[in-house]
């Protein structure tokens, strides 16, 4: 498995996917390859669109950190629909920790690996917008077909949906997978949980905050005799924000003499005429308690249990 992996790298990463796409598209050109059997995505034109697609799409990095807060959120994202958060037409966006894994079915003997989502890629044509769960394989990549030899990432299934499609819980998206390959109703749930949750939390100036731009001179890899074997990568950084902020708590059980962390949640805010609308907000963490009191750093445990 390419070992290469960094916002550095990604520039790079992406140049030997749509390589990789490209090899699949001449292949798939030849009048021979007409005999095979094929899968969904598996002709000339499909490759060459992702390509073309790949190629222009802006790219984003999500630090291990901002992971955390997505996996924390992306099982309670409310209702929401890609036409009113997608940052972008299309977009690659890369986990430094996968987010969940998937079933991925082998090339070259068809069984099935649990592999990790490290990232996604969207396009949106038209009305429609295709999101397709990419992987790295790790231990599987023994598993892929020659063909797709140096891929960085293999595609592991795809969800396609209107952009005004109201997502979440209830939502019924279609899955393209493989004819025969079972359908993954789960991976597709996590898949729009995991969009959702990253695109709301970077469409809210109150989570993140901008540095200054980061330039590192990076090797690039498989480069031609007389070619610069290095190149400059600019990374605009942005980072979570854990403000200490909020009322002074206590409730119904008096006046509080501690403060303690909220854990970040989402919120229905009330907005438009007569504030009748909704909208998925998200509250970050936050500090709670009486306002000049040490914050009280605890583990925190939620016990669960049937009222007697």
């Amino acid at each position: 498995m390419n070992k290469r992996w960094s916002p550095y790298d990604l520039p790079y990463l992406r140049e030997a996917q749509v390589a990789a796409w490209l090899k699949l598209a001449e292949f798939w050109g030849r009048p021979e390859a007409h005999t095979r059997e094929k899968v969904p995505g598996s002709t000339a034109l499909d490759f060459h669109a992702m390509a073309d697609a790949l190629r222009e799409a802006p790219l984003t990095w999500i630090a291990r950190d901002f992971c955390s807060m997505i996996r924390d959120t992306m099982g309670t994202v409310p209702q929401w629909s890609p036409e009113e958060v997608m940052p972008s037409q299309s977009g690659l966006v890369a986990f430094d920790t996968p987010l969940f894994s998937a079933v991925w079915n082998g090339d070259i003997n068809n069984q099935r690996y649990l592999v990790p989502i490290d990232a996604i890629f969207w396009k949106r044509t038209g009305d429609m917008v295709k999101i397709r769960a990419l992987s790295r394989l790790g231990e599987a990549r023994d598993a892929l077909s020659p063909l797709r030899e140096g891929i960085p990432w293999d595609e592991v299934f795809a969800t396609t949906t209107h952009v005004q499609t109201l997502l979440g819980k209830e939502s019924d998206v279609e899955l393209v997978v493989a004819e025969g390959f079972p359908s993954d109703a789960t991976g597709s749930e996590q898949l729009i949980g995991a969009l959702g949750a990253m695109w709301l939390l970077m469409a809210q100036p109150t989570v993140v905050e901008e540095a200054n731009p980061v330039q590192m001179r990076v090797k690039r890899p498989g480069v031609r005799t007389g070619q610069s074997s290095k190149a400059t990568v600019q990374v605009n950084v942005r980072s979570l924000v854990r403000k200490h902020r909020g009322g002074n708590g206590g409730g119904s059980r008096g006046k509080a003499t501690t403060r303690w962390w909220v854990r970040g949640h989402w919120r229905q805010q009330a907005w438009g005429k007569d504030r009748k609308l909704r909208k998925p907000v998200f509250i970050a963490p936050h500090t709670a308690g009486a306002r000049d009191a040490e914050v009280i750093e605890k583990p925190n445990v939620t016990v669960w249990k049937k009222e007697a």
